[in-house]
């Protein structure tokens, strides 16, 4: 099986200004989003929907070592959908290279 590397544009040791470092961003997302469709797609939707549903929640309290903050939903929630929605597009990369390597 052939794997395509994915080019990061790090360009380490170079002298980069802000226009070239954003072209640089802006083709690792690309080389990114050709080489896993379907992760890059479902992490997208899963952000969109964890920030909808944000929305219509209101808040969250946040706890941790003894102190809680009441935090926006519309904040939290786009992480968790980003994740479960990388998850998700893990799974199906995974069965879609599966089945056309069967």
């Amino acid at each position: 099986m052939k794997t395509k590397k994915i080019n990061t544009y790090l360009g380490a040791g170079r002298n980069l200004t802000l226009s070239n470092a954003i072209k640089r961003w802006i083709g690792a997302v690309s080389d990114f989003r050709k080489a896993r469709p379907k992760e890059f797609y479902w992490s997208i939707f899963g952000a969109a929907a964890g920030f909808l549903i944000g929305l219509l929640v209101g808040g969250v309290g946040v706890a941790a070592l003894g102190g809680a903050i009441g935090v926006s939903a519309y904040y939290v929630l786009p992480v968790v959908g980003v994740a479960i929605g990388n998850r998700v597009g893990i799974w199906r990369d995974r069965a879609a290279i599966k089945k056309v390597a069967d």
